[in-house]
């Protein structure tokens, strides 16, 4: 379900990107990247942790 909320507003903004001049278009855009790959990161992070714990 993640992926496709990504991949639908990457797939709809990048035209707009493409076609605007906005500075805060772009931020929001980079800010939106930044976000995911902190997410993504953060979960193989929290994985990373649960296998070494001797349960």
């Amino acid at each position: 379900m993640i992926q496709t909320v990504f991949l639908g507003y990457t797939v709809e903004n990048v035209q707009q990107l493409a076609e605007t001049d906005n500075p805060f278009t772009l931020i929001i855009h980079i800010g939106f990247a930044l976000a995911c790959v902190l997410f993504v990161v953060s979960w193989l992070l929290s994985l990373f942790i649960i296998k070494r714990k001797d349960i």
